[in-house]
């Protein structure tokens, strides 16, 4: 992880990719804690912004819950 902490470019881009559950969001935050001026772009953002998807979470498990309580 030096490379990144020595970094003297003005842009780095870095791609993460893997299965769910593989890790990626905690290694994209590392990142972050190496250099505090960077940004992580989740390829979620592009369908709905992560507030929208937190919302429908809490929605969904709310009507899941209704759903198996009733049972």
């Amino acid at each position: 992880m030096e490379w990144l902490k020595n970094n003297k470019k003005d842009l780095l881009l870095v791609g993460i990719d893997g299965c769910g559950g593989a890790g990626k969001s905690t290694m994209a935050a590392h990142f972050l804690s190496m250099v505090p001026e960077g940004v992580v772009v989740h390829m979620d953002d592009f369908y709905l912004p992560s507030h929208e998807r937190k919302e429908i979470q809490t929605l969904a498990g709310i009507l899941i819950g209704n759903v198996c309580s009733t049972k």
